[in-house]
């Protein structure tokens, strides 16, 4: 009898095993079709979004140049009404003003016109939800926010880059864990 049940038993041990490998790849590929549906959705999020990257000392010269158009040159403030935009008629000529001001910061200006056009149409709307939030008493509500966003986003950063200083991961692991 002791010979009869040692087969039984070796097999049955195969198939525990089998089965434990069988979970285990149904669970990789779990994790690889999420990592290629995130993959796919950030594809379509920046395929949806034409706008050119601004760098910040482009942000930072729009912004001065309009604080120096409003101030310093005497020019209107832009009109931030709904259906406005940095465009439109009432608010042309100040805009107008904001790019020549860059156009002196800026080498190679011409290169960079949509850049430029891009920040200045992000800085308008900026302004815009700005005065709204004033308007309905949230500005203290986005501030607490936007602390507690980039205290996040910080944190990320953060474990992101001891992940990728982690020797002792594979690739594929620290792919799973970045996602």
């Amino acid at each position: 009898m002791h010979r009869s049940q040692a087969p039984g038993r070796m097999l049955q041990k195969i198939l525990d095993n089998q089965h434990e490998i069988l979970k285990r790849v149904a669970k990789v590929e779990r994790q690889l079709d999420h990592l290629q549906s995130v993959q796919n959705s950030k594809q379509r999020q920046a395929g949806k979004q034409n706008k050119p990257t601004v760098p910040n000392d482009v942000r930072n010269m729009v912004k001065e140049g309009y604080d120096h158009c409003v101030n310093t040159d005497g020019r209107e403030k832009w009109n931030l009404a709904k259906g406005m935009k940095a465009t439109s008629a009432p608010n042309d000529e100040t805009t107008k003003a904001v790019l020549g001001y860059v156009q002196g910061l800026l080498p190679g200006y011409a290169d960079k016109m949509d850049i430029v056009k891009a920040a200045v149409d992000t800085y308008f709307d900026s302004k815009r939800r700005g005065e709204m939030r004033e308007q309905t008493g949230k500005t203290n509500k986005h501030r607490k926010q936007c602390v507690r966003n980039t205290r996040i986003a910080t944190k990320l950063d953060h474990r992101l880059k001891a992940l990728k200083a982690k020797k002792s991961y594979n690739t594929l692991l620290k792919n799973l864990l970045r996602h």
